[in-house]
């Protein structure tokens, strides 16, 4: 690897928190690593699966909490 791309990547690696802020607050991505994780995810079928799995924990998590909410409800 050129030295020169070296020290690109060394900075970007450096400066992750710097970069995900500047994209929060000036680009307006509302969450820049998920829509890394989407675009990664259309290209590779590893990243895909990761994406499905992420995306599945979520909708058990929130169904869980709906069963809870539910549970708790038929109780009164």
């Amino acid at each position: 690897m050129p030295p020169s791309q070296q020290t690109e990547i060394s900075n970007s690696w450096n400066d992750t928190t710097a970069l995900l802020n500047h994209l929060t607050t000036t680009a307006g991505y509302l969450n820049p690593v998920e829509d890394w994780l989407h675009g990664m995810a259309r290209v590779h079928d590893k990243m895909k699966h990761l994406e499905n799995c992420v995306l599945l924990r979520e909708a058990l998590v929130w169904r869980k909490e709906i069963c809870c909410c539910i549970r708790y409800s038929c109780r009164i």
